[in-house]
């Protein structure tokens, strides 16, 4: 089966992501967020830097504006419908 564009581009966001010596990721604050970093460091040993919401940012630590730009945003919306 053919990928459609929406998961290429989101296979190519991720290999490029992949490619960074530190996988840092950003998530959200819910379960949803959560699940997506676990699901991520079962492949890869990843960092959270920040939490997010749909208004604020979060970050852990000392990192740095250029850190949460180049790290991986995680929120997998999940529908109970």
């Amino acid at each position: 089966m053919k990928s459609s564009n929406w998961q290429e581009s989101l296979n190519d966001v991720i290999n490029d992501w992949a490619t960074q010596t530190s996988k840092k990721i950003i998530i959200s604050p819910d379960v949803d967020g959560i699940a997506s970093a676990c699901i991520l460091n079962s492949i890869y040993e990843v960092e959270i830097i920040g939490i997010y919401t749909s208004v604020h940012l979060q970050m852990l630590g000392d990192y740095t504006r250029d850190d949460a730009r180049n790290a991986l945003w995680l929120d997998h919306d999940i529908n109970k419908d």
